[in-house]
């Protein structure tokens, strides 16, 4: 049954998509920047980056694309969980 690899590859591309999501709004709204040589600070580390203008074309390609391979990793996963542990007990699982 592929249930499990769907519902691990679809947790972890929502997951992983629902990340860079949040940096697509802080490139769009401008807040990049500060979030970055915020960070940074945080880690004594003086930021080397600048950001280039914003493109929602690209910031699209950037979501899908990683919610793409979120599922893909998360499915081949699933299916690596499935193989391995065949014979496990799931509690609360009839």
């Amino acid at each position: 049954m592929l249930t499990h690899a769907n519902r691990f590859g679809l947790s972890l591309g929502l997951f992983l998509s629902f990340f860079h999501l949040t940096w697509v709004i802080l490139l769009a709204s401008g807040s990049a920047q500060s979030f970055i040589d915020w960070m940074f600070g945080l880690h004594m580390i003086l930021s080397p980056y600048s950001f280039a203008e914003f493109d929602p074309a690209k910031a699209f390609m950037l979501v899908a694309f990683t919610f793409v391979m979120g599922y893909v990793y998360g499915a081949v996963f699933g299916l690596i969980w499935k193989f391995v542990c065949t014979n496990c007990s799931m509690k609360g699982k009839k």
